[in-house]
């Protein structure tokens, strides 16, 4: 007779078979590097199994790549914008261990657009939570403000400086944005 708790111990007893075959084996790594993939669902699982895999640098680079082809428009300011959009909402997403947008954002830039929603953040007097939490987890190259730095011909000389100054404040090195 089948009880709950034999079932509890044979699903152990399949899991750690599954475990001992995995021990000793070698896991293939994509043959295409992540920069040159164009699928996001593909690095998205390229992601999952380097880290699952512990090749934290490998999954560091898919990331990346998946946030440079999130595009949200037709210009270089637009698409500029979808990665640091794209970079923001894979970290509330990993934050908050399910998936998360960022719907106050993207409320915004529907009814300022982009460029000016952009100005309006990187003026205001106080830091946002979006930026706090890019530069805690180390990715600071892809806030508002970075994004004004590296496009500065986009803006007037004081929301540059606004960005330059947060940013700075932060401790990430403006000469090194691009």
């Amino acid at each position: 007779m089948a009880t709950a708790f034999n079932t509890i111990i044979a699903d152990r007893q399949i899991n750690n078979n599954r475990n001992a075959r995995m021990e000793g084996k070698i896991i293939a790594m994509p043959k295409k590097a992540p920069e040159l993939e164009m699928d996001t669902e593909k690095l998205r699982k390229i992601m999952v199994n380097a880290y699952r895999i512990g090749d934290t640098e490998y999954a560091e680079r898919a990331k990346r790549r998946v946030w440079e082809l999130h595009k949200v428009g037709d210009t270089e300011l637009d698409q500029r914008f979808g990665e640091v959009i794209a970079a923001y909402e894979t970290f509330l997403t990993e934050r908050n261990d399910r998936t998360t947008r960022a719907t106050r954002t993207w409320q915004k830039v529907r009814n300022k657009g982009v460029k000016q929603a952009i100005i309006e953040w990187v003026t205001s007097k106080q830091e946002r939570q979006g930026f706090i939490d890019l530069v805690e987890a180390g990715y600071g190259d892809y806030t508002i403000e970075a994004l004004v730095m590296a496009m500065p011909q986009e803006f007037d000389a004081d929301v540059v400086m606004a960005a330059r100054k947060r940013l700075a404040g932060s401790g990430i090195n403006t000469n090194t944005l691009n």
